[in-house]
């Protein structure tokens, strides 16, 4: 007796993307780890994030009403 064929079907999971905000230059951007990324892709961004650059010596930096 030949054994019957089991179909499998292969599904991919479904991402869920969030969105969030660098803290660095205020874009949004969308991710879809379960954890929010606290900075953006662009490099520049990430440089001044992990080294603790201070905001006021950014060459984009922009005072506001509340600084």
């Amino acid at each position: 007796m030949p054994k019957p064929k089991l179909e499998k079907k292969l599904e991919t999971p479904e991402l869920v993307w969030r969105r969030s905000t660098c803290r660095v230059c205020g874009k949004g951007f969308d991710y879809s780890t379960t954890r929010a990324p606290a900075v953006c892709r662009d490099g520049d961004c990430r440089y001044k994030y992990h080294y603790k650059i201070e905001p006021q010596t950014w060459a984009d930096h922009q005072p506001t009403l509340f600084d």
